[in-house]
């Protein structure tokens, strides 16, 4: 990768067509983002008729089966695994996915099966399931970020430093940074998103019956302010 815009692939022989496509998509698109200054969030998101909310998380944690049941309600996709933060002085996000990557799990909870779907790559075991995408294809601004947590189901506003010293679960690939130009300027970025954007702590237990208050909730005009 160079500058931010020439990938150069070497594909080994017996290369799995799916696979390399995926790492693309993961790894080499992270890098790209940080080499053109901008801050990758280790986030799915949706665009509600309240904008677009941002769910961050670990690897597992559920993001993109909380998004899914987002769209399921009428949201629209702007993300999956990867949202895409732009240049300083706005938080605008560009869309970047039109599915989700969702394990056998992830599709029971929101009350779907696999039989029909592709796997997304042999290396994780999800699924793609597609989704259709009408939203604009301008960039959005973000209006909030859900922080996924464990534990029994519930939704509580996250303070600025709680929301600072989540930086390892909601920046993509951080081990990655130092690709940047300036990567001082794309840390700065998520410390200014802390004071922007209302951040809220979200547990859904992985349980179907909770993921519905949850939608209602995000669904829901809000009282927090930025």
């Amino acid at each position: 990768m160079r500058e931010g815009r020439h990938i150069v692939i070497d594909r080994l022989r017996g290369f799995v067509a799916k696979n390399v496509a995926d790492g693309i998509m993961s790894r080499v698109l992270t890098v790209l983002v940080y080499q053109r200054g901008m801050l990758p969030l280790h986030a799915s998101a949706v665009a509600t008729a309240n904008g677009v909310v941002g769910i961050c998380g670990q690897s597992g944690a559920g993001k993109s089966t909380l998004a899914a049941a987002l769209v399921a309600a009428g949201g629209v996709i702007v993300a999956d695994d990867i949202l895409v933060l732009g240049h300083a002085g706005t938080f605008e996000v560009f869309h970047g996915a039109c599915g989700f990557k969702l394990s056998d799990a992830s599709l029971h909870h929101i009350g779907r099966s696999s039989v029909g779907l592709d796997l997304a790559n042999e290396v994780e075991g999800k699924y793609f399931l597609p989704v259709a995408s009408n939203g604009p294809t301008t960039p959005l601004l973000l209006d909030r970020v859900v922080l996924l947590r464990e534990g029994s189901p519930e939704i509580t506003p996250a303070s600025r430093l709680e929301a600072l010293a989540e930086w390892t679960n909601c920046v993509r690939m951080p081990e990655l940074i130092n690709t940047a130009p300036n990567a001082k300027a794309v840390w700065q970025r998520w410390a200014d998103l802390t004071t922007a954007i209302d951040l809220l702590y979200v547990a859904h237990g992985r349980r179907m019956a909770a993921l519905s208050p949850i939608v209602a909730y995000l669904n829901t005009p809000y009282a927090l302010t930025h």
